[in-house]
């Protein structure tokens, strides 16, 4: 198998715990348990984040982005009340609210 090949080559091990499986809507039942036994990955990716994004994007990605105004609002009102000058915190949120999205717009 692949993953077997790759652990020799590199040294690294797949941590099955942590592992998940992301289906398409084409795989049937019997293909989706058919690759889980043979990965040994049981969990399957339905709802769950990877690098702070849903892994189920699929064509809706309004709700996918809905979290990052909050998540903005939350970063400068952390900053609002530090011993900086006000052109420092402009800097700092301006940095940061341009990086924050940056991500999740380049993998949708």
């Amino acid at each position: 198998m692949i993953l077997d090949m790759y652990e020799q080559g590199s040294g690294q091990m797949v941590n099955h715990e942590k592992s998940v499986v992301f289906f398409s809507a084409n795989c049937t039942d019997d293909m989706k348990q058919e690759v889980r036994q043979v990965l040994n990955i049981d969990k399957e990716a339905l709802a769950e984040k990877y690098l702070g994004l849903s892994t189920a994007l699929g064509c809706s990605t309004k709700e996918a982005f809905e979290y990052m105004p909050g998540r903005l609002r939350g970063l400068m009102g952390a900053w609002s009340g530090r011993q900086a000058s006000c052109a420092r915190r402009e800097v700092l949120i301006k940095s940061v609210a341009q990086a924050v999205p940056t991500y999740p717009m380049s993998s949708s």
